[in-house]
């Protein structure tokens, strides 16, 4: 999950997976809150859904009310360009957001509970 605050800086946020619908149920995307009783960590994550220094943490104390921000800044998704993945300009450890599709199956291979799929992605901007 990234949550955004006033200011437009966005931080991942992580919530233990039996807890994960009870956050979806009560925070609705584009309304603004109030966190309370949170962990803050270094994001040391072996894979990161944002480049922030540190992630929040929800504990089973994390509460939150609504409160109304009225220049609060609109999400903005960032999308990688594939021409900059392919010259190599990412970082390895951080997940991106494309805009693609699927152009072709190269492959598609079952084994026992796992499935291995290879396909080539269009750039579709």
């Amino acid at each position: 999950m990234i949550l955004m605050d006033s200011k437009g800086d966005k931080i991942e946020v992580t919530v233990k997976k039996d807890e994960f619908n009870q956050w979806r149920e009560h925070l609705i995307e584009n309304n603004t809150y109030v966190m309370y009783n949170f962990n803050v960590l270094p994001n040391d994550l072996q894979f990161k859904a944002w480049n922030h220094s540190y992630i929040m943490q929800f504990t089973t104390g994390t509460t939150h009310r609504v409160k109304e921000f009225p220049d609060h800044p609109p999400f903005e998704f960032v999308f990688k360009k594939f021409t900059g993945i392919l010259a190599g300009n990412f970082q390895s450890d951080l997940l991106v957001y494309i805009i693609g599709v699927v152009d072709k199956m190269v492959l598609s291979q079952t084994q026992a509970s796992l499935e291995k799929v290879v396909f080539n992605l269009r750039d579709s901007r």
